[in-house]
């Protein structure tokens, strides 16, 4: 146990190096994989797991926009058996329920907001603020595939920013002794409140920005297919990539703050493992 914890320390050292040169979007923060996780499947044995490095996103400046860029971003996972978990994506949280095929869990974790400086098309609109997230999670074994889903909602920061739910379908492949690849399809589902907080325009924002008023209704936000891929590099070192294509659907699609309702994202980072 001494030495995982000396490797922990080392790599959390990396990852706070690294990070000095910048901070990732939102949207590269929600797009980027977990380094060692599973889509879902449980883990063997009560002992402490992980890995820490960094990685890069190339992703759209904000949802919605036809403009790109690159965010570093640092890439953890860390696990403690079943039941205990540390990420980037859900932030750190329990599995109380871990079955053969199946797991139930809760997390908090945290959600980067929106400024307008982000792009110039958000210009006037104000900034939305980031904050803690509390999120329920599960996720079941159906064989070759992991059907996983996320009820989130964001009780700091900023006022009345709703709730989202993320479904995620997954299906690992171990192409070659030392690489695996996880091609899957998810959607997220936004309440009223969160889709009008991210795409909605309200009077004083259209008299400010310049764009139409607009106020959503919340349902079904996107379709995403993607690729994840992991290798091995040796005993210490694991490399990370994903590749993707999103398409924004129904009343968020239809924002004035959309300019473009394809969205492709990609990254490639290196973790240290423990």
């Amino acid at each position: 146990m001494t030495e995982r914890f000396e490797r922990l320390l080392l790599g959390c050292g990396l990852v706070m190096l690294i990070g000095t040169a910048g901070v990732g979007v939102a949207q590269a923060q929600e797009n980027a994989p977990i380094s060692n996780g599973k889509d879902g499947k449980a883990l063997s044995g009560e002992e402490l797991q992980g890995s820490v490095g960094m990685m890069g996103m190339v992703a759209p400046e904000y949802e919605g926009s036809d403009e790109y860029e690159l965010s570093p971003l640092p890439n953890i996972d860390v696990r403690y058996g079943d039941h205990v978990f540390l990420n980037m994506q859900d932030g750190l949280g329990v599995n109380p329920l871990v079955g053969e095929n199946y797991r139930l869990g809760m997390a908090l974790g945290y959600k980067l907001g929106r400024d307008e400086d982000d792009s110039d098309y958000l210009q006037g609109m104000g900034d939305i603020d980031g904050g803690a997230t509390a999120s329920l999670l599960g996720g079941y074994d159906l064989g070759p595939v992991t059907l996983s889903g996320k009820l989130s909602h964001q009780f700091t920061g900023e006022d009345d920013a709703g709730m989202r739910a993320d479904f995620k379908l997954a299906a690992p492949l171990k192409a070659a002794d030392k690489i695996t690849l996880t091609p899957f399809v998810s959607t997220s589902y936004l309440s009223d409140d969160y889709a009008s907080t991210y795409f909605g325009v309200s009077a004083s924002q259209a008299a400010s920005s310049g764009n139409a008023e607009y106020d959503p209704e919340g349902g079904f936000k996107d379709v995403t297919l993607a690729m994840n891929a992991r290798y091995e590099l040796n005993q210490d070192w694991v490399l990370t990539g994903t590749v993707g294509y999103s398409r924004l659907v129904g009343d968020a699609a239809d924002s004035p703050l959309v300019k473009d309702e394809n969205q492709f994202f990609t990254g490639f980072g290196a973790s240290y493992k423990f």
